[in-house]
């Protein structure tokens, strides 16, 4: 349900960077990390010296391999 609420936030809210830096996270928690990417890395475009952004952004990275 969440994640179904937060996809329906990003549709209304598209280049909202705390919008798609919380379905990221959420993705990230769910293990679907290559989906938590792309909304991280565009949140972090965004907004660059968000350090929440750039935490959940490094995490998903980490996770992937990508250092």
């Amino acid at each position: 349900m969440a994640r179904s609420s937060f996809e329906k936030a990003v549709k209304i809210a598209k280049n909202d960077p705390q919008t798609l830096n919380n379905l990221g996270y959420l993705l990230y928690v769910m293990s679907d990390f290559p989906g938590a990417l792309d909304l991280l890395k565009k949140a972090a475009r965004l907004a660059p010296n968000d350090s929440r952004i750039l935490n959940n952004l490094a995490m998903t990275q980490s996770q992937l391999g990508k250092y």
